[in-house]
């Protein structure tokens, strides 16, 4: 069986035709590419579909063991041997998840709690002691913390961050979100700004050519400090600059319960001069919902899981839910009064301060352009 621009086929030479053979085989690499990174941490396929690393033993009332839960929905739908493809996938997740078991800090709720306490903004003070708004800081904390990770991991082993950057282009392809109608939106909430800057930060979405005002000054604001962050060694002061961002967004975006805006689904293409139709792919799958958090048997957990807000990295879904709370306490407005109204266009001048490698790329067209029929 031919794979094309697959990593892992040049490492994986038990592919077998048995699917519980292909499991252990992918785990089994996966376990021992965590291991070569020097963190010793064993992994675990995941029950609830995602990605994670978690404390699930504790020891006296501390963190005792870890352990990463890898989400095999990739490797679903495949037949015996798994496509290269699915499991350069599933590697980029233990990759990643190998970077949050070396570099996030394992007191992650403990340390944002008392640096909530400690901000003069009474907002925080309440935050810290809400626990539904923890949840919501820790889950801005692991937007910043991927963006650390995902760095580092491919700066340390070029190969692994490459497979990390394949991951990612999985996952984005299953994210059908709207993002320059998010940017260009005079006023868009919470969770879409979160999104936003989520795409921008870790999934190489260039910046949007048009972005409002109030979205430009966020956009400048947040990709700073994600830049910021990756650039320090210190999990304390990425957990504060992760803590700034969140005081920004609930200073400037409301808690609504509007949709994430998708991409128009691509329309049927009309049979070509002797050929077949072209078959409708890619945009199937809708932005998740909440997933369900967490292991039955876990005591504990890491910064490793996007789905578990805050505390820890998975694979994309925690991006697309929705924010638990509406009604924040003390929710206010940073930007000038009128700001709604306004809906400026991008110029090459105002781009320069927001810290993206790259020129914006034109927004791409509606329509895909036909492709021959496959043979």
């Amino acid at each position: 069986m031919a794979h094309r621009g697959s990593l892992s086929d040049f490492w994986r030479q038990d592919a077998s035709d048995d699917r519980v053979a292909e499991l252990t085989s992918v785990l089994r690499g996966s376990d021992s590419l965590i291991g070569v990174m020097g963190s010793g941490v064993r992994a675990v396929w995941s029950t609830n579909g995602e990605s994670e690393t978690w404390w699930v033993r504790t020891k006296q009332g501390k963190h005792h063991e870890m352990r990463v839960f890898l989400d095999y929905t990739p490797l679903r739908p495949q037949e015996a041997p798994f496509l290269g493809q699915a499991v350069d996938e599933v590697i980029g997740y233990a990759a990643h998840e190998g970077g949050h078991c070396l570099w996030s800090s394992k007191d992650t709720r403990d340390e944002v709690i008392n640096i909530l306490r400690t901000r003069p903004d009474p907002k925080s003070k309440r935050a810290a002691r809400t626990p539904v708004l923890v949840e919501e800081v820790l889950r801005i904390a692991n937007i910043v913390e991927d963006a650390y990770i995902d760095y580092h991991v491919g700066e340390e082993w070029a190969v692994l961050g490459e497979y990390i950057h394949i991951s990612r282009q999985k996952i984005a392809e299953r994210r059908p979100i709207d993002l320059d109608a998010i940017a260009r939106d005079a006023r868009p909430n919470f969770n879409q700004m979160c999104n936003l800057w989520i795409a921008c930060s870790l999934y190489d979405y260039d910046l949007p050519k048009r972005m409002s005002a109030r979205v430009r000054r966020a956009m400048t604001f947040l990709m700073n400090k994600s830049v910021e962050a990756v650039q320090s060694s210190s999990t304390s002061l990425r957990l504060a600059l992760a803590v700034d961002c969140w005081e920004h967004l609930i200073a400037n975006f409301p808690h609504r319960d509007d949709p994430l805006p998708s991409l128009p689904m691509p329309s049927p293409m009309m049979p070509q001069a002797g050929g077949q139709p072209q078959a409708g792919e890619g945009e199937e799958e809708e932005a998740g919902g909440k997933p369900s958090a967490g292991q039955g048997e876990t005591e504990g957990k890491d910064t490793g899981a996007d789905n578990v807000p805050g505390e820890g990295k998975a694979e994309g879904s925690a991006e697309e839910e929705d924010t638990e709370e509406d009604n924040v306490p003390g929710e206010g407005e940073e930007g000038e009064q009128g700001d709604e109204a306004e809906d400026e266009e991008a110029d090459g001048d105002d781009d320069e301060h927001i810290h993206k490698e790259g020129e914006p790329e034109p927004e791409p067209e509606p329509e895909p352009e036909p492709e021959p029929a496959k043979a």
